[in-house]
């Protein structure tokens, strides 16, 4: 969308849209930068305990289900 495919309009809301994402995923990004280091991620701790206490079936079914599919594609 930020080519301009879809007119100007679509264009500045979809630059607005990513630039917001940037600043948002800047303390994310220095804290990934900081792990290879070897410093403390609290952040990424937080996301990873989250995910896993709330979404853990969505994240297994995805797993398995591309297991399934890739089972099954191959003549299974």
């Amino acid at each position: 969308m930020q080519l301009g495919l879809w007119g100007t309009r679509h264009r500045s809301d979809a630059s607005v849209r990513a630039n917001v994402l940037l600043r948002v995923s800047e303390p994310i990004q220095r804290e990934m930068a900081g792990l290879v280091e070897g410093q403390s991620a609290p952040i990424l701790r937080f996301l990873l305990h989250y995910n896993m206490k709330y979404r853990k079936t969505d994240i297994l079914g995805g797993l398995t289900g591309g297991a399934f599919t890739n089972f099954a594609s191959t003549g299974g």
